[in-house]
């Protein structure tokens, strides 16, 4: 029956639709949301609308970025809200993540040279799940932003703090 209406939906529709339950066992997404940090703005809009948080953006002394695995995706931390010498990282726990999509759909930034790619993008998830789980492992292992520099009236730097709650799968 599927394959009769394969044609009906897109991929990213049923990438949405496919964290739902069978026989008591969370099924895996079929996509998982890949960050580009060449067009990358720091809004920190794509943290702020994940209802899991599996969506996590750490600033951190570049020097400890030099250790990252060669998959690991970072920039220069942009603002005055950060002190020099910093790397920005958004990085999303690819355990966790359900696929929903909602941070594409909250992306501002369009890449010029492919219109319809943003700066974070939904892509298929089995080639990049075991490099994307190596990727957050480290992503934990630098220590959180100091909370006292955080401004918390801004959606930019709000997104720094750990979330207090996260993964949150019944």
């Amino acid at each position: 029956m599927a394959a009769a209406h394969r044609k009906a939906y897109d991929y990213f529709t049923l990438a949405r639709f496919s964290d739902w339950a069978s026989g008591g066992q969370r099924l895996q997404p079929l996509a998982l949301p890949a960050w580009d940090p060449e067009i990358c703005i720091q809004c920190g809009k794509c943290a702020i609308v994940c209802p899991h948080a599996t969506i996590r953006i750490k600033a951190y002394d570049e020097n400890l970025a030099q250790n990252a695995p060669k998959t690991s995706k970072w920039m220069t931390a942009k603002g005055s809200e950060f002190q020099t010498g910093m790397a920005y990282t958004i990085q999303v726990a690819p355990e966790d993540c359900t696929g929903c999509g909602i941070c594409v759909d909250v992306c501002l930034v369009k890449n010029k040279k492919q219109t319809q790619l943003k700066a974070i993008n939904m892509v298929p998830q089995l080639p990049i799940r075991e490099q994307e789980r190596i990727n957050y492992e480290f992503f934990l292992d630098p220590p959180e932003y100091d909370r006292r520099l955080v401004r918390l009236n801004s959606v930019k730097t709000s997104q720094l703090l750990q979330p207090l709650f996260e993964y949150a799968f019944i």
